[in-house]
């Protein structure tokens, strides 16, 4: 039994998947991802053509997941507070290493403009 790329049947699994509780930005990457490689293989000489080039997208927009809010006072601090004593230690040798570089190179960089200035 051959099985075939149709609308209808991408219509199908979208309206089965909302059903199962997944949701529409996800819903809308696979419907990418399946229409960019139906693109493919119409480029490639796969297909005649693209079955799902007007296949429409979710509304996003209707189906919220989570509630963006703004961070309170208190969190805002927490959050200040926990990044102020994180332990650097890790990566301190990386950030010398990049500051010393950038020093250096500002002195060379200064140095010749200066030169360059003089002649």
């Amino acid at each position: 039994m051959k099985k075939y790329i149709t609308r209808d049947s991408m219509e199908k699994w979208m309206n089965r998947s909302e059903k199962d509780g997944m949701g529409a930005r996800t819903r809308n990457t696979y419907r990418a991802a399946i229409i960019a490689f139906c693109n493919w293989c119409v480029e490639t000489d796969r297909m005649a053509a693209n079955p799902l080039s007007r296949l429409c997208a979710a509304d996003e927009h209707a189906d919220k997941r989570k509630q963006r809010r703004a961070l309170t006072e208190e969190e805002l601090n927490r959050l200040f507070t926990a990044a102020r004593l994180r332990p650097l230690a890790e990566s301190w040798p990386q950030v010398n290493c990049f500051v010393r570089y950038r020093k250096e190179r500002s002195q060379v960089v200064a140095q010749k403009s200066h030169c360059f200035l003089k002649n």
